[in-house]
């Protein structure tokens, strides 16, 4: 409607003009984020600042103090994170382009995930392709459709 489209759950645009961090981040990318809450995946690690507002203008410029959590990133985890990613868009997550990405097919621990959230119908799989329902989007609004440990 009035030229926008829908490209990620609770995410419209018009053609070409999606928010950058957000299509990075969803396409499993190394991010560079700043703010309360925000997270960075780079170098090999993740990193969550604070989510308190106050404590993050406190602390502004003392990385340490402003950070709430620091994880070291396995092959394992950035293909959870680009499995995540893009079941958050409307073209969902694609087995052929997940194995030319990562050099082997998606992992029996993230089938397993896709499985579980296929019988609870938030995702379908078509093809080969992986597509978020209308109730997979509205639930990715509040978190993530697929759950690991951290």
């Amino acid at each position: 409607e009035q030229g926008y489209i829908h490209y990620a759950a609770g995410l419209f645009c018009r053609p070409h003009h999606g928010c950058l961090y957000e299509l990075q981040r969803m396409a499993g990318a190394e991010t560079l984020a700043m703010g309360v809450g925000a997270i960075s995946v780079t170098d090999g690690y993740m990193v969550r600042n604070t989510n308190n507002l106050r404590l993050y203008v406190k602390h502004a410029g003392n990385f340490e103090k402003m950070t709430a959590k620091v994880l070291t990133t396995t092959d394992d985890f950035m293909m959870a994170r680009y499995a995540q990613g893009c079941l958050e868009t409307t073209e969902g997550l694609l087995s052929e382009r997940f194995e030319k990405r990562f050099n082997t097919q998606i992992p029996d621990f993230i089938r397993a995930q896709l499985s579980a959230c296929a019988d609870t119908g938030l995702i379908e799989e078509k093809d080969g392709r992986f597509v978020p329902t209308q109730k997979g989007q509205y639930q990715a609004l509040y978190g993530p459709l697929l759950h690991f440990e951290d």
